[in-house]
């Protein structure tokens, strides 16, 4: 566990610097429903992927890693393969998490690590609420907040 905090550590490091590499979104979704996270441009990094959760607070947590183009998956303490999987094609790598509770919120993304220099590709706050009065609710039960909500929704898991 210890190298995967380490490799955490790096991943945010280098990333906020190179913020142009990463893409942020911000996903709600209601309790019991499926969502399925993307990480792009994927395709000319032939290194291990890793997920990660941030939750309110110091909580970072390591999801998943894989080598490669859908190669095997390691998972990590917590995090069981009924609720999550780890998927890949040329271009990018999935995380699909099943039967979201409120639990399941926090801060996702996906970074790897090429020649010891760590990367993050995408970032994407996901929040379980029980009742959406705002937004656009698309058919698979998300929508999509503003771009001034991501930034403070950003900052409340880092306070």
């Amino acid at each position: 566990m210890t190298n995967c905090n380490m490799t955490l550590v790096l991943f945010l490091a280098f990333s906020w610097i190179s913020a142009s590499v990463c893409q942020f979104d911000t996903v709600v979704v209601q309790p019991g429903k499926e969502v399925t996270l993307q990480c792009s441009n994927f395709s000319s990094v032939f290194s291990r992927v890793w997920w990660f959760k941030l939750t309110k607070g110091p909580n970072v947590s390591c999801i998943s890693s894989m080598q490669s183009f859908g190669t095997n998956v390691s998972w990590y303490d917590g995090f069981q393969q009924e609720k999550f999987t780890m998927t890949s094609n040329f271009s990018n790598v999935f995380l699909n998490i099943k039967k979201l509770d409120v639990k399941d919120s926090g801060i996702y993304f996906c970074g790897y690590k090429i020649r010891g220099v760590p990367g993050v590709f995408t970032a994407t706050d996901l929040q379980t609420i029980i009742n959406m009065s705002c937004g656009h609710i698309n058919s698979c039960g998300c929508f999509q907040l503003k771009p001034m909500q991501r930034m403070l929704n950003v900052m409340r898991y880092l306070i």
